[in-house]
C-alpha cells in the first residue's frame, strides 16, 4: 500500500499546512501503516521553485500511489 496524503496549501500560513501534513501522515501511519509520499517532501521538477514544477513532481508521485488521504 503506497498512499498520497493531498490537502489545502494555498492561503495557509506555512507552519498551518506543515502542521497539518505532517500530523495526517503521523496519525495514518500510525493506524495504518504502508508506505506514504508527503508533497511537501518532494522536490519540484528541475528545481525550479514554480507551481508547475511542483505539481509535475506530485503528479509523478501520485501515479506511483494506490491510495490518497485527504
Amino acid at each position: 500500500m503506497k498512499t498520497y496524503i493531498s490537502g489545502q496549501i494555498a492561503g495557509l500560513e506555512v507552519a498551518e499546512f506543515k502542521y497539518n501534513f505532517y500530523e495526517c501522515q503521523d496519525i495514518i501511519n500510525h493506524k495504518y501503516g504502508g508506505e506514504w509520499i508527503n508533497p511537501l517532501d518532494i522536490a519540484p521538477i528541475f528545481g525550479i521553485k514554480k507551481w508547475l514544477f511542483h505539481m509535475a513532481a506530485d503528479l509523478y508521485q501520485l501515479k506511483k500511489c494506490t491510495h490518497i488521504a485527504m
